[in-house]
Protein backbone atom coordinates (compact mmCIF):
# COMPACT_ATOMS: atom_id res chain seq x y z
CA UNK A 1 0.00 0.00 0.00
CA UNK A 2 1.45 3.26 -1.40
CA UNK A 3 1.62 6.28 1.31
CA UNK A 4 -1.10 7.93 -0.48
CA UNK A 5 -3.50 4.95 -0.33
CA UNK A 6 -2.73 5.13 3.39
CA UNK A 7 -3.33 8.27 4.09
CA UNK A 8 -6.67 8.36 1.81
CA UNK A 9 -7.66 5.21 4.05
CA UNK A 10 -7.25 7.77 7.42
CA UNK A 11 -9.21 10.25 5.75
CA UNK A 12 -12.00 8.34 5.10
CA UNK A 13 -12.04 6.21 8.74
CA UNK A 14 -11.58 9.62 10.36
CA UNK A 15 -14.67 11.23 8.38
CA UNK A 16 -16.66 7.85 9.49
CA UNK A 17 -15.65 8.77 13.13
CA UNK A 18 -16.93 12.11 13.01
CA UNK A 19 -20.12 10.39 11.52
CA UNK A 20 -20.76 7.71 13.93
CA UNK A 21 -19.97 10.69 16.33
CA UNK A 22 -22.63 13.28 14.89
CA UNK A 23 -25.21 9.80 14.64
CA UNK A 24 -24.58 8.88 18.53
CA UNK A 25 -25.31 12.70 19.35
CA UNK A 26 -28.77 12.56 17.42
CA UNK A 27 -29.22 8.86 19.31
CA UNK A 28 -28.40 10.56 22.93
CA UNK A 29 -30.97 13.44 22.00
CA UNK A 30 -33.77 11.14 20.67
CA UNK A 31 -33.25 8.60 23.70
CA UNK A 32 -34.08 12.30 25.98
CA UNK A 33 -37.10 13.04 24.15
CA UNK A 34 -38.33 9.87 23.99
CA UNK A 35 -38.11 9.87 28.31
CA UNK A 36 -39.76 13.48 27.84
CA UNK A 37 -42.34 11.53 25.96
CA UNK A 38 -42.71 8.58 28.84
CA UNK A 39 -42.86 10.95 31.50
CA UNK A 40 -45.56 12.81 30.09
CA UNK A 41 -47.71 9.70 29.29
CA UNK A 42 -47.20 8.64 32.62
CA UNK A 43 -48.57 12.57 33.75
CA UNK A 44 -51.85 11.90 31.63
CA UNK A 45 -52.09 8.72 32.82
CA UNK A 46 -52.04 10.00 36.44
CA UNK A 47 -54.73 12.66 35.22
CA UNK A 48 -56.87 9.90 34.07
CA UNK A 49 -56.49 8.06 36.82
CA UNK A 50 -57.28 10.89 39.54
CA UNK A 51 -60.54 11.91 37.05
CA UNK A 52 -61.88 8.43 37.09
CA UNK A 53 -61.23 8.35 41.01
CA UNK A 54 -63.79 11.71 41.05
CA UNK A 55 -66.29 10.46 39.01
Amino acid sequence: MSQEEYNALQKQAKSLENQVSDLQGKVNQYEGQISDLKGQINDYEKQVNDLKGQV
